[in-house]
């Protein structure tokens, strides 16, 4: 009999993780932006279209930003990261992990630090960005 209630009890706590895990856990949103840039060496190139965050020709050795703005509509914790491996191992962003108040917005640098041995060629990828419920004691 004790050991029933124990299996009982224990699969209750089980449940109970698994739900608070999904709930916390689990991107409530996701939100995709392509990313693509060129390396070649001794030019520099710009492409200033809106419609994906286009870093232009960067040189090996230097390095090339671009500013978005997160709207958020709900309390979240944000987590912007790259898709590409590469663009991961070169990007940084001005802020990340961060909780957004309802109603606010919030405007991000974008920075590629190409390195000096980078290959010349074009890269793609995207800049991924995903709004979880923030832990309850993240405020």
């Amino acid at each position: 009999m004790r050991s029933l209630k124990f299996v009982i009890l224990l699969w209750a706590v089980v449940i109970l993780w698994l739900l608070l895990f999904s709930y916390y856990a689990i991107p409530k949103k996701v939100s995709g932006l392509a990313m693509d840039m060129a390396v070649k060496p001794k030019t520099l190139g710009l492409n200033a279209d809106t419609d994906a965050l286009h870093f232009g020709i960067i040189p090996p050795g230097n390095s090339g930003f671009r500013k978005i703005v997160v709207n958020s509509k709900e309390h979240y914790r944000i987590v912007v990261e790259a898709s590409d491996k590469e663009l991961v191992d070169w990007m940084t962003v001005s802020e990340n992990n961060f909780i957004m108040e309802p109603g606010t917005t919030k405007e991000l640098e974008v920075t590629i630090d190409v390195p000096k041995n980078a290959t010349e060629g074009n890269y793609t990828g995207d800049l991924i960005i995903s709004f979880y419920r923030p832990l309850p004691w993240e405020g």
